[in-house]
């Protein structure tokens, strides 16, 4: 994972807030444990990113992530 400086402007912060906001929201919605924790982790990342994106950094992840090799 890699930090690199990128310019957020405040429309596409707020967008960001709002996005973990809706997710905030829907895991109060619900009663049962497994969709309030899928909803609150999601929003839990989101707003991660919102944090970063507010101090004007975007995450990189490392290349071979996804496909399951580690180097």
């Amino acid at each position: 994972m890699t930090f690199v400086k990128h310019k957020y402007s405040a429309a596409q912060i707020k967008t960001l807030y709002t996005n973990a906001s809706k997710d905030m929201k829907r895991a109060m919605k619900y009663d049962e444990p497994d969709v309030r924790f899928h909803y609150c982790y999601n929003s839990l990342l989101k707003l991660s990113i919102v944090v970063c994106a507010s101090n004007q950094i975007r995450v990189l992840s490392r290349a071979g992530h996804h496909n399951g090799t580690f180097g």
